[in-house]
């Protein structure tokens, strides 16, 4: 069994007018990450583990162990519920080409948490999106897999359209992306005769859920749309959903925007420079 340790980075919060969201900055999986300026202390330590090597195709089960500052297990009645789960599980690999966003369950014993995938790659970096009771919303970034290759470029242009699953999605940006600032970035829906899409259903009580990493893989921003949220399971949105972006590092950031349409979850990725 392979086990990994991850440090914790805490939440920036957001600005007070910004779309509700996530942003966690992840270092040395071994090390302890000093909160920034105004964050308090990290409190939540995780260790991931798998049975066997991760080979590309074939279905790998994760346990993922979470524990407070003083050892004990994090439990479900330890934890908020975070957009309708407990815990979040973030994976990429080191091209940023092969995305998951899992939701792991509680496993036998207490503090265990466990999911799966089917990885296209033999290492990976992911982040678990965890807030205890009480506490602020916190990210631990941990290794799966073997030891991830440098990453890699992502390219040096912004690509701000993405077609998936039958769909055309446009990103607009109201200013180039600053790292520590905020920045609107609106995103249209269109099908592929290009009319709008308004038809998109819950999807972890939002209308999208949208992702961004840097090409280095250090940091990671979880943002929800601004405005209405679905009010029960037949609400749907589109065509048009507001994000702040709030990134914390310079250079090439994957976004993963991951809705749900005629049942079927669709993940379009766009790539956004960041001054």
């Amino acid at each position: 069994m392979r086990m990994m340790m991850g440090a914790l980075m805490l939440l920036a919060p957001l600005a007070a007018n910004a779309a509700e969201g996530h942003d966690a900055a992840g270092h040395d999986m071994a090390a302890m990450a000093m909160p920034a300026a105004g964050e308090t202390s990290p409190t939540v330590r995780a260790e991931i583990a798998t049975v066997g090597e991760l080979v590309a195709g074939q279905p790998v089960s994760l346990t993922l162990t979470l524990r407070d500052q003083y050892g004990r297990p994090v439990r479900p009645n330890d934890v908020d519920i975070i957009h309708t789960k407990p815990v979040h599980l973030f994976v990429v690999d080191g091209s940023l080409s092969d995305y998951h966003h899992l939701h792991p369950v509680p496993g036998a014993r207490d503090g265990e948490w466990v999911a799966g995938f089917t990885p296209k790659k033999t290492a990976y970096k992911a982040w678990v999106e965890v807030q205890p009771t009480g506490q602020d919303d916190q990210f631990v970034p941990v290794q799966i897999g073997g030891v991830i290759p440098h990453p890699s470029a992502i390219g040096r242009d912004n690509v701000l359209t993405a077609t998936a699953g039958g769909l055309r999605f446009t990103l607009t940006l109201a200013m180039p992306p600053v790292a520590g600032q905020g920045t609107l970035a609106i995103v249209n829906v269109y099908d592929d005769q290009g009319v709008p899409v308004t038809s998109l259903e819950p999807i972890m009580g939002a209308y999208a859920h949208l992702v961004g990493i840097d090409g280095g893989l250090e940091s990671l921003m979880h943002i929800h749309p601004s405005g209405a949220e679905p009010d029960g399971p037949d609400s749907r949105g589109g065509p048009v959903m507001n994000f702040q972006l709030m990134p914390r590092t310079h250079g090439m950031h994957k976004l993963f925007l991951q809705v749900v349409n005629q049942g079927r979850l669709i993940t379009a990725a766009f790539t956004v420079g960041v001054d």
